[in-house]
């Protein structure tokens, strides 16, 4: 009897497909944020060749269309992770960096009152020592702005911002869908300022 030899699963070639995906969407985010693709269209222009060959790879997969999804999600849930470990990790950073301002500001106001109190008078009224690691002179400056009262600002110096709650305009505009799925707000002018567009998505049952 022939000896029947089972398909390898194309699961870690699809996964390898998706991370080449994800890797070079980030190569392109990097060119973007740093500006580069203004100054080097053809870096970006190629990086979109290369995407647009791995999408065709993976849409000719079509028996494996599962596992690009799969992969996708697990993709999607490892970056998640990842993210949720970044602002731990930075919220712990930034607690770090403010420990270090603030020692730094004791340390500094020590060093001052010794001058302060030990130093020689400047000709612009501080206080000055000289040591082997070097010169510290204390002098006066403007120091931070304090407001007493915000009600009492003169408007010129009043910054305001529009803030738009889009969860509750999106709701108002539902409701005047009326069995539609394309909706446009009008203003007094007859101006439209909101509009609902509709949308092709995807519904997928998995076949058991």
């Amino acid at each position: 009897m022939k000896e029947i030899k089972n398909k390898p699963d194309s699961l870690p070639t699809v996964r390898s497909l998706v991370n080449n995906y994800l890797d070079i969407e980030h190569q392109k985010y990097e060119l973007i944020i740093s500006k580069a693709e203004i100054n080097n269209p053809e870096s970006f222009k190629t990086l979109e060749n290369e995407q647009e060959l791995i999408e065709e790879q993976m849409l000719a997969k079509t028996n494996n269309i599962k596992h690009v999804l799969t992969a996708l999600d697990m993709s999607e849930a490892s970056i998640g992770g990842e993210r949720q470990a970044l602002k731990q990790y930075e919220r712990e950073l930034r607690r770090k960096e403010n420990d270090i301002k603030v020692a730094k500001e004791r340390v500094k106001k020590l060093i001052a009152d010794i001058v302060e109190h030990a130093g020689e008078p400047t000709k612009t009224g501080g206080m000055s020592i000289k040591t082997d690691l070097g010169k510290f002179t204390t002098y006066e400056t403007a120091g931070k702005l304090i407001v007493s009262d915000v009600n009492d600002i003169p408007e010129e110096f009043v910054k305001t911002t529009k803030s738009i709650d889009k969860t509750k305009l999106r709701k108002h505009m539902m409701s005047n869908l009326n069995g539609s799925i394309e909706y446009s707000e009008i203003n007094s002018n007859g101006v439209e300022y909101a509009s609902i567009k509709r949308e092709r998505r995807l519904k997928i049952s998995w076949k058991i």
